[in-house]
């Protein structure tokens, strides 16, 4: 069957059916996402295995320069998407 052919059979689908079709959907893209949060995390673990850490100095952060930066990564989002943000850090 190819997507034409599904596309034209969704029209047939019961509302019911719809939604369990979306919830494939939904949890087809959750583990496709998980895959590929974990295939970026093993990337990163091999790049940074050998990797020695850096010497933290106590007073050396440059605190109106970060704050730059956080104000830079907030501009153009909406307190919504912010709110999705917050909200997805503190679920992991």
């Amino acid at each position: 069957m190819n997507l034409q052919e599904i596309l034209e059979a969704v029209v047939e689908l019961s509302w019911d059916e719809i939604e369990a079709l979306q919830e494939r959907i939904d949890q087809r893209r959750k583990h496709q996402t998980s895959n590929a949060d974990e295939e970026l995390r093993r990337q990163i673990d091999e790049i940074l295995k050998d990797a020695e850490p850096p010497e933290l100095v106590p007073g050396t952060m440059n605190m109106e320069k970060l704050l730059q930066g956080i104000d830079a990564m907030r501009e153009g989002l909406t307190q919504e998407e912010l709110d999705e943000i917050v909200q997805a850090m503190n679920e992991k």
